[in-house]
């Protein structure tokens, strides 16, 4: 019969805290850089898609948005722990609610932070005249108040209407000291890049 003394278990729960103590850091890393290469994906994906409705069946923006850019104030960052999503609405007539044709949340938010820059906000509930295409990232406290952080508004040639005199705006991924950046072109293009 094989019995093990107290001094034996003690040795061997030592043994597998001390992995468990070594592996977890790994572990934390690869879950936060799966989430922000999923959300990276997601808003890659999401945004080509606006891109793509803009081209087929738009709505034009006004040529004021489109020739001025977007409103100076800079979008802020999103808050720690709350859920995001990323959205494109169009609204087709003046004084009409914003149609939703297309949601992505990101999964794992809470793990995920976003900032921006030479990317705009736009409050398209409060703005009923103003007609097209927008792509909006969204977060959601917990109370489940949606709150705005940025806007892209998509012209019909499936461009991106940025800051006045930027060619490029970016979507800055992160969680802990792993991050990436999502360029985005005037043009209508997303370009990735790894920081």
């Amino acid at each position: 019969m094989i019995g093990l003394t107290l001094a034996e278990v003690a040795v061997a729960l030592f043994i597998v805290l001390l992995l468990l103590g070594a592996t977890t850091p790994f572990i934390l890393r690869y879950r936060g850089r799966s989430s922000v290469d999923r959300a990276t994906e997601v808003t890659k994906a999401a945004l080509e898609r606006a891109s793509e409705e803009a081209r087929t069946a738009g709505f034009p923006l006004p040529d004021t948005l489109k020739n001025a850019g977007l409103p100076t104030a800079s979008a802020p960052q999103s808050t720690e722990g709350a859920d995001l999503f990323l959205r494109v609405r169009r609204r087709l007539r003046d004084n009409t609610a914003p149609e939703t044709i297309l949601k992505r949340e990101y999964t794992n938010a809470t793990s995920v932070k976003l900032g921006f820059e030479h990317l705009g906000f736009i409050d398209l509930d409060a703005e009923p005249t103003l007609n097209g295409l927008f792509a909006e990232f969204v977060e959601v406290d917990e109370s489940g108040t949606e709150t705005v952080l940025a806007t892209i508004p998509v012209d019909l040639n499936g461009e991106f209407v940025l800051h006045e005199n930027n060619a490029q705006g970016f979507v800055a991924f992160s969680y802990g000291s792993y991050g990436r950046i999502l360029t985005v072109s005037h043009r209508g293009t997303v370009v990735l890049d790894r920081r």
